[in-house]
């Protein structure tokens, strides 16, 4: 059964956001601000891909 749509791009934003927080992590010169900046988005995207995995879990 595929996802919905919603989740799905839910998803791709929680890829993105991981994928954006582990290439700061190895490639580029640390700074502080952009850590946490791309760490908060991590977060954000894990919450919202949750949240909408779990609206979808109660509407079937």
């Amino acid at each position: 059964m595929p996802l919905p749509l919603d989740l799905e791009f839910a998803k791709q934003r929680l890829r993105e956001a991981q994928g954006a927080l582990e290439a700061y992590l190895i490639f580029e010169q640390k700074d502080i601000v952009r850590h946490k900046r791309l760490a908060e988005a991590l977060r954000a995207a894990i919450d919202d891909y949750l949240n909408r995995l779990i609206d979808s879990s109660l509407s079937i």
